[in-house]
């Protein structure tokens, strides 16, 4: 029972190690897109709180890789770029709707997850 026990607590271990390796993520063309990306960077730079407060996700949106970046600290609740660092703008709920609807998650770039 004890091997079983054993068995289970390894696989568990190595599965879990397996999903933090968010360094092998390629975005916009790029392989560990914090570091890669200086204006990916820099924004990374500005998180306080960790994982657990803050997230960078990879989204699909009409055809185009679009990173969003969530931040404990920010007043907007969407902060979305492309891939050269230009910032998405809404100019109204229905556009921002529009992109929530239509987005695709690729990855997790970064954080424990983000708002949906």
């Amino acid at each position: 029972m004890r091997k079983i026990v054993a068995i289970i607590c390894l696989s568990l271990l190595s599965l879990s190690c397996k999903k933090s390796k968010n360094e092998e993520i390629t975005a916009c063309g790029v392989v560990n897109p914090i570091q890669n990306l200086n204006w990916l960077n820099q924004r990374y730079k500005l998180f306080t709180g960790g994982p657990e407060m803050n997230s960078i996700v990879l989204y699909e949106y009409n055809d185009n890789q679009i990173i969003q970046v969530n931040q404990s600290v920010s007043s907007k609740m969407y902060d979305v770029y492309n891939c050269n660092a230009e910032p998405l703008m809404f100019d109204d709920t229905n556009g921002l709707n529009k992109y929530l609807a239509g987005r695709k998650k690729v990855a997790v770039i970064y954080g424990a997850f983000q708002l949906d």
